[in-house]
């Protein structure tokens, strides 16, 4: 006889989605009551490596992002709740449907968790929890609720942060399965492959809808159909925003760049122009303190005229002769700094005032300039 394999998964939305699940495992929803035998419930078999309870969901995933640094992202969904089965007939060949000490039953909880682990896991952690109901009528299920994650960069994070990504796990192992048109169809194509590798291998996936087109498309296709569409053209849209938001990264990085090079080229040159500034000051200071003693010299004598060179044409000055060699060239030392600045042509302009002064018969004193009048 053929067995089968099979898988259903379903993004959880949300927490509260997430707390449905829990409810349902737990066996507090109201659809339970109807489907369960209470008195099987006890033998259920569970596990977590993130919480005591593996049955409490909301505590298991906030150990898992706590124990991977990881972290939810926006509105995306916060995880998938993956149904890995195989045919009940398949269990029932070596034992009871519901012992949980049935070697099939658990093998196969084994197999689905390593299954999901490596299919959506992408070489990180992924499962947070998984259940195998034997309270029910049915069996061969194993419940898992997988959190895929990611390493992403954030506008508001200065490093990569590793965020829950549904759909960039799906579509990462849509990938590996070119012949299936969906990440669904893939995830069926290979958890028939692995369960035909470590179960057994007469266990065989279903046939493709693909290869079995329905004459006529029932409600139950037809919204499989939708999804699988809206699946498809939402992870091309998150590829194409990931594509866009890479060359915005980029280019923010080259303009903060830029902005950090032209703050540096300001900084330097109002740098430079307080040391030129400075200096100035410090020129024009020497500059006017030389001016002023030589108008100072001029005034008491110690020069006694400015007289032209009658080679050069150069202004000279004469010192007072009784001035000896050191005295003259600590005066020549003081004014030099006021020659640039118009020195020489500061005394001629006083000796000359002063000389028609004196010739001036209503000039009663001699006239010397204050350095007001400069």
């Amino acid at each position: 006889m053929t067995h089968f394999t099979c898988v259903r998964v379903e993004r959880i939305r949300d927490r509260s989605e997430l707390a449905r699940i829990a409810s349902h495992g737990l066996r507090l929803d109201p659809s339970s009551k109807a489907r369960v035998d209470p008195a099987r419930t006890p033998l259920n078999r569970s596990g977590s490596d993130y919480a005591e309870n593996p049955l409490d969901l909301s505590k298991a995933l906030d150990g898992f992002l706590k124990a991977n640094g990881a972290r939810l992202y926006g509105r995306a969904p916060i995880g998938l709740h993956v149904l890995v089965s195989v045919s009940p007939g398949w269990i029932t060949e070596v034992g009871e449907l519901h012992d949980p000490q049935n070697t099939r039953n658990v093998q196969l909880a084994q197999q689905a968790v390593d299954w999901v682990q490596r299919a959506l896991g992408g070489g990180r952690p992924c499962v947070v929890a998984w259940r195998q109901d034997l309270d029910e009528k049915g069996g061969g299920v194993v419940d898992i609720v997988a959190a895929p994650t990611r390493a992403a960069k954030l506008n508001r994070f200065k490093d990569d942060v590793t965020i829950v990504s549904v759909t960039a796990a799906l579509e990462a192992h849509r990938v590996l399965h070119p012949k299936d048109p969906t990440a669904f169809g893939a995830l069926q194509t290979s958890w028939s492959a692995h369960a035909a590798k470590t179960l057994d291998r007469t266990l065989r996936r279903g046939t493709r809808k693909v290869d079995q087109p329905a004459e006529h498309l029932d409600p139950e296709r037809y919204g499989r159909l939708v999804d699988a569409a809206r699946d498809e053209a939402r992870a091309r849209a998150a590829r194409d925003l990931a594509k866009e938001r890479a060359v915005l990264d980029a280019r923010n990085r080259r303009l903060a760049i830029a902005e950090d090079k032209t703050a540096q080229l300001k900084a330097r040159l109002a740098d430079e122009r307080k040391k030129v500034m400075a200096e100035a000051r410090v020129k024009v200071d020497d500059a006017l303190n030389a001016i002023a003693i030589g108008i100072e010299a001029l005034t008491d004598g110690r020069i006694v005229a400015v007289e032209p060179c009658a080679e050069s044409g150069e202004l000279l000055l004469i010192h007072d002769t009784s001035l000896d060699d050191a005295e003259k060239s600590a005066l020549w030392k003081a004014m030099s700094p006021g020659l640039p600045a118009g020195l020489m042509m500061v005394l001629e302009y006083i000796q000359a005032r002063t000389a028609q002064a004196r010739e001036d018969r209503n000039s009663l004193h001699t006239w010397y300039p204050s350095m007001g009048q400069f």
